[in-house]
């Protein structure tokens, strides 16, 4: 901490409290200079590490590319989750297996019926959120309805038995 001069101080006193103070400063703009200069070399150190890597790195990758299978391989069996197999081939035949199975519990169109469905809670139903809007209208019986079938698909069978009595006449429709 800093020893100020005082109002009451001889002008001996203060001369030597700004001596003091001077001293602690150049020790400290020292100390600074020594922090940089370690910095820096630290930071060369560090520059000459990631070269050397790089290098490596490049090194092993060309080793790699020019067809040392037996390394390629090894690094082929690490999967994206960083397991190791013990061979190549047991990594792809895990993947592909589980693969499909995943592949075997997905739903196919049609195929599911009400009891593959967990409904056990209110939250597991369908309500009318799920829903599109043009089919909540039809529910509610607010949306218009195309009244007029299509050429020829309403036949007598598709009909009332009273309906078909009035179109038969004779044994032959009209």
């Amino acid at each position: 901490m800093a020893d100020l001069i005082q109002g009451s101080d001889s002008l001996n006193t203060g001369r030597v409290k700004l001596n003091k103070s001077i001293e602690q400063s150049e020790r400290a703009e020292n100390k600074s200079e020594n922090a940089i200069k370690t910095s820096d070399e630290a930071k060369s150190i560090a520059q000459t590490a990631e070269n050397k890597s790089d290098s490596v790195q490049e090194q092993f990758n060309q080793v790699v590319i020019d067809g040392d299978s037996s390394v390629e391989a090894a690094q082929a069996r690490v999967d994206s989750k960083g397991q190791s197999h013990p061979t190549l081939k047991v990594r792809i035949d895990d993947f592909e297996n589980n693969t499909n199975r995943q592949l075997d519990k997905k739903a196919t169109k049609g195929q599911i019926v009400s009891s593959d469905l967990r409904n056990t809670t209110d939250a597991d139903r369908l309500g009318l959120s799920n829903l599109k809007e043009e089919v909540i209208q039809a529910m509610a019986g607010t949306t218009s309805v195309n009244s007029l079938p299509a050429n020829e698909s309403v036949t007598i069978e598709k009909l009332a038995p009273q309906l078909q009595a009035m179109f038969v006449v004779e044994g032959s429709v009209w």
